[in-house]
């Protein structure tokens, strides 16, 4: 009969624990209409607990910076950025470090590494991926690229292992 009400009791805390859990995962689309407005508009803990982000509109360097948070220091695993638009705009940071933004281009370290990472979707108007640019990605499993890119950097890849890469497709790491 203990061992019975021990197994319900613990039974119900699991189930406490998964609601919790599962309770604080969110999915978010947001559109925004000029580079910095994400940063400002949604910075702080405002997207803390949000695991899957859908983002639409320029994003300048700041904006990069808090995606780079969300990815590292949060719980976004899920980044679609098919209908954003990097602009030439900015910088970001990576550690104690700031790097230019370019147009339509994935910057060196830009988005690495980030360890919680496991789906991104890249912006359709990419053209250009710089060396190390996804290095040490270790848990992104699927990356889907634009048609328009033309250029992919050495060692873009260093550490997260992609097979391949298709345009306009999914592609499996």
């Amino acid at each position: 009969m203990k061992t019975t009400n021990f197994f319900r009791k613990m039974l119900s805390a699991m189930a406490a624990i998964l609601f919790v859990l599962t309770a604080t995962a969110e999915e978010r689309n947001i559109t925004v209409t000029a580079g910095g407005e994400l940063a400002s508009a949604y910075g702080g803990d405002a997207l803390a607990t949000v695991t899957s982000l859908t983002l639409s509109g320029p994003l300048n360097g700041d904006d990069i910076t808090l995606l780079r948070t969300l990815a590292t220091d949060h719980e976004l695993t899920v980044l679609n950025l098919s209908a954003a638009v990097i602009t030439g705009e900015g910088s970001f940071k990576y550690g104690s470090s700031s790097y230019a933004i370019r147009a339509n281009t994935v910057r060196a370290n830009m988005l690495s590494p980030l360890p919680k990472l496991q789906k991104l979707t890249l912006p359709t108007s990419l053209t250009t991926i710089e060396d190390y640019a996804f290095s040490y990605n270790e848990v992104l499993t699927t990356l889907i690229s634009p048609a328009l890119l033309t250029s992919c950097g050495y060692y873009a890849f260093i550490r997260s292992p992609p097979s391949s890469m298709g345009s306009s497709a999914t592609t499996r790491l």
